[in-house]
């Protein structure tokens, strides 16, 4: 860290941002005050070091951006030291018990901080310590929480069948509190932790929000003494290895269907597959996925209708007489073949032998006996959805179960794989950058697969027959369910709760204890429930159930949806984040949530024959939302070049479609107002990529960066991986893989691939349980990705960010300077960047990965290329020079020794992608962290020549992998063209694009390297090179040092190819400049550069794809609704019901998505801004509509009359929902 003023000669080795501030402040106040007192009132605190920092951007936007090894090493060593000793781990909160990334360099904005609970006055008065210590115990006593809350169903008490001790602390002299202690620590006495005792001394995690509450004196919302208390699941879970087929037989309420899919390959050497063939030796490999369907509606209608009618059977006293109803559990035989399919999928002739299927697919077997005691445990624990059960029945009805095998109503075994299909991977494509795992070669461990892959959403197509109103049906299921969980004494107490429009009355779809039914085994006592919102009870009657907690304890806090729903996700307790479903249903329900509250529009009217307006009938609409679902699948549309383009499921399309009507624009237009707010839908990604336009009109031309962190070799995720030691889910773990879901392990600063095998196993699971670890944890996976987003923002590209970015810009310290931007002074590995706009995207793996627009300081970043012109010969040379250099640096196409790779290719690929053996991507090498008696030359070699060396051949290699032994090498499913199969859509191998230096695309060279020279991906004007190795993805080294995952830069800067920089490059023969006036090249360089920026910003803003073949069955879900609207007088709501309905059906049921996409949507569900969870960013942005101030603009310069005011939106006040609170940025 140096100081920039000209003269002064302020350095230090290992500085820091703040340390360079402070002599910037108390060296050069002077001349910097001369420019701060123009600043506008009041002025910013950061006066001084804003004027500073601009000074310096000045600077860089006149010449070429700086990087190099030096800069690397600075940034290397901050990004060491901010992930070393217990700088990142995971907290859990004191009081809600939820888990939370901990980053020490932003922890006073971060979500959870330490905090001392009996802390007093600052004279350590007694009274306050004692005063502070009543206060605490008033709120978080476990006898007054077991007072109120231990009656549960059944007559069982909470206190009979809960073991608390492992949720309590004492406060010597006044009692025990009810709280999660795992992270308790004191440095007084550190026996404290341990015995269960609070003092004045002791520190304990607290997250933001119960920090807020308490701070107030108030009992925080999530806080488990408000009956957000619920304890881990049933321990027989896991003692006994129960598998998801067992949990499903005894579920009392399912919600999901379950699609269990295994491809088992044999080798076809020699003669036909016999028995024999079932020796290990001759398995090719086995490849499994979990994949959940919504379940039909009506299915879930019979299933609680049938235990409906046996609860209220079963509630009759005996003395009635009467022979006792069949039990609806366990699930067996039909009932369970209706919600689980199990497909085993093999290429051999002979039968399936059952020891193989059980092998294959351990978690579709049933143990009865497993099953009928489960179900027993979950009476006993007082559950309400099991206390109506008899013994003796259920062993009955259980005996339609295997002992132990696979129930042959769920398996279908499909026979006739081909050789061919070995690559195809239909169950998960693969992809070079983010590959998905590799078909396991060891039978006896295929059937772990399931063990370590999580569950993806996807959505039924194979139901042929006509459906009613799925959304009616469903009303009239979960009512069935509420009047099933009613006690005699609430039968005549209707609770309607979260309400949704179905035909035209208001029906609720949801109670509070629907969660706890449908995850019976997450909520062993059916408790912790959140309080859903009511706005038609009060309407139609003067009471209102208030649920279990407000009918306790009518002061209660309200636990509102949102923040029920991420804190859920995040508790300590394992099952939630284990559950297949959990996450998946909890994302539907608050898309549906955030559909269903908002207002009705009334904006259904179009232009008459008499130049008026007029009213769109019922009919038009509902054929209007036809037109839409036709054109989703069918329809074609014109693009800016006039060229028909299928739609192809893209929603923001279709109103671009040939044809297209009045009545379906409005419905589109209703549509897109209503999902502009909603997270997940395709117009956020609309929003998203205008923020990011917007972006480039305020910050110049950005830097094009991509990174994927791997789940399989990152060792923050693994960090960030939590849970309670006590917790009965690790009690089949590895000691290993059991400590290392423990606060502070593994350690983010260590060598692993220099340590011996016997250090190495004490400090890191083997692969398969780190594998198994993530699996289990998707909100460790999305905390990860985040925190090494942050992490690599702050310590690497230079950038002044805070988990509250862009919101902390309203607070009175902003991470932006006075002039807007985010540089911080000496900049990062890619030069200054005044700001970054990141798009976050779910690969089909499952993992997060980010694109990145990075608005770097420098010549090109506002200048037009016609200023380059007007510059001198010597310093436009010397400046092409430097963006050559600087090229070569960023985006790294070279090995040090490419013949030695080549040797070594083979074996390397072999392992592809796992590298089981390897530990290179989860180390953090010594050299990272070396300080000034490490000389340059010594540094450069680790970095480079050995750490980045071995890095680009595992991360940076683009796969291309042969079918045959000796074949030729074919892409990756996701890379094929689809025109050529045989060739990569990413343009590998790059034969023709070998070079020994970076050189100026010319057209000549262009056509000679096969790079196109016409069109938004033209590579005349670019800097390209160098490039040793055709297999070899550009990638920043110093980015790839330190977050060790694929990654990839590119530069969009452009030169015009004139007569100097031509002959400077020496690599063409042909007199290309002559081909073009010099006003011509410096248009087309232009042109291209702004393609080049444009496409990559659309690029990182691409919408999911739509589910068109679902199309049908929406169709036909869609004939009760039309018959429902058919006479309703207001168009309004007619056309409000339609829109709801496309929204639900697009983004809820059309998308596929995966555990980790799905966390991280409902970790930011409440958010202010619906870009939240899918966008990084430095700058606020504000959106402002301008078309009627363009017009009347416009009509002013022409002369024009004004045009007439639009007609204001009218609000259906009649229907007037009240949303859910959001949480407080």
């Amino acid at each position: 860290v140096f100081c920039a003023f000209d003269g002064c000669t302020w350095a230090l080795p290992t500085g820091t941002e703040e340390e360079l501030h402070e002599h910037v402040k108390n060296t050069h106040k002077a001349e910097l005050g001369m420019a701060a007192q123009h600043l506008p009132s009041p002025k910013p605190a950061d006066a001084l070091t804003s004027v500073y920092n601009e000074a310096v951007a000045l600077r860089c936007r006149e010449a070429a951006p700086v990087a190099g090894s030096s800069r690397d090493r600075s940034a290397l060593r901050s990004f060491a030291e901010a992930t070393s000793k217990d700088r990142v781990e995971s907290l859990i909160c004191f009081s809600c018990a939820c888990i939370h990334p901990y980053v020490a360099d932003t922890a006073a904005s971060g979500r959870i901080r330490w905090a001392r609970l009996i802390e007093g006055p600052a004279d350590n008065d007694d009274v306050g310590h004692a005063e502070m210590a009543h206060r605490l115990h008033e709120l978080f006593s476990i006898d007054k929480y077991l007072d109120r809350y231990e009656d549960l169903a059944g007559d069982v008490k909470l206190r009979d069948v809960a073991n608390f001790d492992d949720w309590t602390v004492t406060i010597p002299g006044f009692g025990d509190l009810l709280c999660c202690p795992e992270d308790h620590r004191c440095q007084a006495c550190p026996q404290h932790p341990s015995q269960h005792t609070l003092c004045e001394h002791c520190e304990v995690p607290l997250c933001s929000d119960c920090r807020r509450h308490l701070s107030n004196g108030d009992l925080p919302p999530l806080s488990l003494c408000n009956d957000m208390w619920t304890g881990y699941s049933p321990a027989r879970l896991h003692a006994e290895k129960v598998t998801v087929m067992e949990m499903i037989c005894a579920s009392p309420c399912i919600t999901m269907l379950i699609c269990m899919a295994m491809e088992a390959r044999h080798r076809s050497e020699g003669t036909t597959l016999d028995e024999k063939a079932q020796c290990a030796n001759h398995r090719l490999g086995a490849r499994g996925n979990a994949l959940s369907f919504p379940l039909p509606w009506e299915d879930v209608l019979r299933n609680l209708q049938a235990h409906d009618a046996e609860v209220a059977q079963a509630r009759q006293p005996a003395a009635a007489g009467g022979e006792e109803p069949a039990p609806s559990l366990p699930r067996a035989g039909k009932a369970l073949g209706d919600v689980v399919r199990v497909l085993l999928k093999t290429n051999r002739t002979g039968k399936t032998s059952e020891s193989e299927i059980k092998t294959l697919l351990h978690q579709a077997t049933v143990r009865r006996e497993v099953v009928v005691n489960l179900i027993l445990d979950m009476q006993r624990l007082g559950h309400p959805a099991f206390q109506h059960l008899r013994q003796e029945a259920l062993r009955e009805a259980a005996a339609q179960l295997p002992e132990s095998g696979v129930p042959p109503e769920v398996l279908k075994i499909i026979h006739g794989m081909t050789e061919e299909d070995e690559t195809s991977h239909k169950l998960q494509p693969q992809k070079a950058a983010a590959p998905t795992d590799a078909p396991e070669q060891d039978v006896k461990q295929a059937g772990a697969i399931f063990a370590n892959q999580r569950a993806r959403a996807v959505l039924p197509e194979g139901c042929n027959q006509d459906r009613e109103d799925q959304n009616a049906v469903a009303t009239a299921a979960l009512n069935d369910l509420e009047d099933q969980l009613q006690t005699k004494q609430e039968s005549e107490r209707i609770c309607n709760t979260l309400e949704v429009r179905t035909s035209n009355a208001l029906v609720d779809q949801f109670q509070p204890l629907y969660f706890a039914t449908a995850f019976s085994f997450c909520f062993a006592h059916g408790t912790a429930c959140p309080d859903v919102q009511n706005s038609q009870a009060d309407a139609q009657r003067n009471q209102q159930d208030p649920g279990r907690r407000r009918r306790r304890n009518p002061q209660a806090p309200k636990v509102e949806i949102h923040a029920w729903a991420a804190a859920m996700q995040r508790r300590a307790e394992t099952q939630f984040r284990r559950d297949w479903t959990f996450g998946f249903t909890l994302w539907n329900y608050l898309f549906r949530t955030m559909v269903n509250v908002q207002q009705n529009t009334f904006m259904y009217c179009v232009p008459d024959e008499n130049n008026g307006r007029r009213a769109l009938t019922n009919q038009e609409i509902l054929d209007g939302a036809k037109q839409i679902q036709t054109e989703l699948v069918k329809g074609q549309y014109l693009d800016v070049n006039k060229q028909l383009r299928p739609v192809s499921g893209d929603l923001s399309k279709v109103r671009f479609a040939t044809g297209i009507t009045p009545a379906a624009l409005k419905v589109l237009d209703n549509t897109a107002a209503r999902s502009r707010n909603t997270p997940g839908t395709h117009e956020v990604c609309k929003t998203m990529r205008h923020q990011t336009h917007a972006n480039r009109i305020c910050h110049g031309t950005p830097l094009f960066v991509t990174f994927s962190p791997s789940e399989r070799d990152n060792a923050v995720m693994l960090r960030l991986a939590c849970a309670r030691q006590s917790d009965p889910s690790l009690s089949q773990e590895s000691g290993t893989s059991r400590a290392a879901q423990g606060r502070g392990k593994p350690d983010l600063d260590v060598e692993f691939y220099s340590l011996s095998p016997e250090a190495l196993a004490a400090e890191l699971p083997p692969y398969d349980d780190r594998r198994a670890v993530l699996t289990k944890d998707p909100v460790a996976c999305a905390d990860g990705f985040r925190t090494l987003v942050q992490l690599a923002l702050r310590h690497l590209f230079g950038v002044r960010y805070c988990p509250r970015c862009p919101d902390c810009g309203n607070s009175s310290r902003p991470c932006t300077d006075a002039f807007g931007s985010n540089a911080m002074a000496c900049g990062g590995i890619f030069g200054r960047l005044d700001a970054a706009f990141g798009s976050i995207e779910c690969q089909k793996s499952g993992v997060l990965h980010i694109h990145f627009q990075l608005f770097l300081q420098c010549f090109h970043q506002f200048n037009p290329l016609s200023e380059l012109q007007a510059l001198g010969p010597q310093r436009k040379m010397d400046l092409f020079q430097k963006y050559c250099a600087y090229t070569a640096h960023v985006s790294r196409t070279i090995y040090r020794d490419p013949q030695a790779w080549e040797r070594k290719r083979q074996e390397t690929e072999e392992k592809w992608p796992a590298y089981r053996d390897s530990f290179l991507a989860l180390s953090r090498p010594n050299y990272q962290r070396a300080d000034a008696s490490t000389d340059g030359p010594t540094w450069r070699r680790l970095f480079l020549d050995e750490d980045v060396e071995a890095l680009q051949q595992l991360k940076q290699h683009h796969v291309h992998l042969p079918k045959k032994t000796n074949g030729p090498r074919l892409p990756l499913d996701h890379c094929r063209d689809k025109k050529d199969p045989t060739k990569c859509k990413a343009g590998f191998p790059r034969e023709l694009q070998l070079i020994e230096k970076t050189t100026l695309m010319c057209k000549g060279l262009a056509k000679e390297m096969g790079m196109p020279v016409k069109g938004k991906r033209s590579a005349l004007g670019r800097l390209w090179g160098p490039c040793n190795d055709p297999n070899l993805n550009g990638n920043h080294p110093a980015l790839l040092a330190a977050l060790r995952c694929n990654g990839d830069v590119q530069v969009p800067y452009r030169f015009p190819i004139t007569e100097d920089l031509h002959a400077a490059c020496g690599r063409c023969d042909q007199d290309c400049p002559a081909q073009n006036s010099l006003r011509e090249m410096t248009q087309q360089a232009q042109v291209n550069q702004a393609a080049q920026a444009g496409y990559a910003c659309d690029y990182s803003n691409k919408r999911n794809p739509i589910a068109v073949n679902e199309v049908q069955e929406w169709k036909k879900s869609q004939k009760d609704l039309e018959a429902g609207l058919q006479n309703n007088a207001s168009s309004g709501y007619v056309g409000a019901r339609v829109s709801k309905r496309l929204m639900t059906d697009a983004f809820a049921r059309g998308v596929v998505r995966g555990s980790v996409e799905c966390a991280n949507l409902i970790d930011h569900a409440g958010h202010e801004d619906p870009t939240a969870a899918e966008a990084i960013k430095t700058a606020q942005v504000a959106e402002m509509s301008l078309k009627t101030g363009m017009e009347l603009l416009q009509a002013a310069i022409d002369g024009r009359p004004f045009p007439t005011e639009r007609e204001k939106l009218q609000s259906d006040l009649s229907r007037n929902f009240k949303a859910p609170n959001k949480k407080k940025v």
